[in-house]
């Protein structure tokens, strides 16, 4: 199998030529779901731990849900010598691949580098206690206060994402947080779930926090602007994520206005997304319709604050196709002899539009980045990614329908 351990087999060459390798990264992946000695195996002979270790490690996987099912999942994470999160994903790229039913470990390796993974207990009644515990531990174990934090959320209809992601950004004090929420390959998401140690559970978020020697960069991609209506609305009614007015009329007007109505009937609000400005000097983000109600309300998939402008877009197969590639161009021409890699996240909306071409957007990033750098890219229910503010400093925020990067 291919895979990509570009920077283990060049690190004396990258010194020689004065680059400093912060971060060394790993990448292998599996298709074996039912054999699982076969699948330990495979991911064994790509990672070459023996030889490709520095001094502290952590690792973050992806995978089809059978995976877990069948112990594989448990029995790569025996396999690691180090902590490991992960997630349940539709589809996933890295080095060499981009399949549906597939497996990918990515290895973070440092000798500047500090990492600490944590857990959380099961987000039941609520969800608050559980994040302020979860980062307190992680703090705790990395013994000072991180630059990143890479975090994995259950995707669950019981808590908005942007509330766990706001909740998340106040006990850690504004540091950058880069992520996403779970997903899988069936329709309600029930087997969405978060990975620990080879441990599984649909309810608790796991975390990475990051310290020392990095300076991780953002990327996010969405609609392309040309696809935006340039008729700005304001949100004068909503409640949570459920939008009901703009400008002061319901919303069914608008979409009346713009000829939109047909589209929306038929349920094809999967192509229609909001661009959504909360008017605090930070860039806009995408925010998608997951469904409407009888009023002919708008449900999101992210909070949807009233006094926000909003501008309406259309996401079609070929604007996914084009903004990914791009995004993974602009990557790739960093240069693997910078020693960059790529974490890399993309919405579940942005597939629904690939129709059956359930690969298309996957294939587009694996043909650009795998002989360029290392990199992962699984399948999102929303998207964590800090965006710029008018004051130069970043934001967390919660994302839809994007495509988004972290760039070690």
């Amino acid at each position: 199998m291919l895979f990509c351990a570009y920077i283990a087999h060049n690190r004396e060459k990258l010194k020689t030529l004065g680059v400093t390798v912060m971060i060394k990264t790993i990448t292998a992946y599996t298709g074996e779901i039912d054999f699982v000695e076969e699948a330990v195996n495979e991911i064994a002979q790509q990672l070459d731990l023996a030889n490709s270790l520095m001094k502290n490690s952590v690792g973050i996987i992806t995978c089809f849900a059978e995976f877990i099912d069948s112990g594989v999942v448990a029995a790569i994470c025996e396999l690691l010598p180090f902590d490991a999160i992960g997630m349940t994903c539709l589809a996933a790229a890295t080095n060499g691949t981009a399949e549906q039913t597939v497996l990918t470990v990515s290895v973070l390796t440092s000798d500047d580098v500090n990492f600490a993974a944590s857990v959380s207990r099961p987000f039941d009644s609520g969800f608050k206690p559980q994040i302020t515990d979860v980062y307190a531990e992680a703090e705790a174990k990395l013994g000072e206060k991180p630059k990143l934090v890479v975090a994995i959320l259950p995707l669950t209809m019981d808590f908005a994402g942007d509330d766990l992601v706001f909740e998340l950004d106040r006990v850690s004090g504004g540091i950058p947080i880069f992520g996403t929420l779970t997903g899988d390959h069936t329709m309600d998401y029930h087997l969405s779930q978060t990975i620990y140690n080879g441990e599984s559970d649909k309810r608790t978020m796991a975390i990475i926090a990051v310290s020392g020697n990095i300076e991780p960069e953002y990327r996010i991609a969405a609609m392309p602007l040309g696809a935006m209506t340039k008729q700005q609305l304001v949100i004068t009614k909503s409640q949570g994520s459920v939008l009901m007015e703009v400008n002061g009329r319901p919303l069914s007007d608008f979409y009346e206005s713009v000829g939109l109505t047909k589209s929306i009937e038929q349920g094809g609000y999967n192509a229609l997304p909001f661009a959504i400005d909360f008017n605090d000097g930070t860039v806009p983000v995408a925010r998608g319709i997951i469904a409407t109600t009888p009023e002919g309300y708008a449900i999101c998939a992210g909070l949807m604050p009233e006094g926000a402008t909003l501008m309406m877009g259309r996401l079609e197969k070929e604007d996914v196709i084009k903004t990914s590639r791009s995004l993974a161009k602009e990557l790739a021409a960093g240069s693997a002899l910078e020693g960059k890699a790529a974490l890399m996240f993309s919405c579940l909306g942005r597939n629904n539009v690939l129709g059956a071409d359930l690969l298309a957007e996957l294939e587009a990033v694996e043909t650009e980045l795998s002989a360029a750098m290392p990199f992962s890219l699984s399948y999102s229910g929303g998207e964590i990614c800090p965006v710029g503010s008018a004051d130069g400093t970043l934001k967390n925020r919660f994302h839809n329908e994007s495509i988004i990067a972290c760039i070690f």
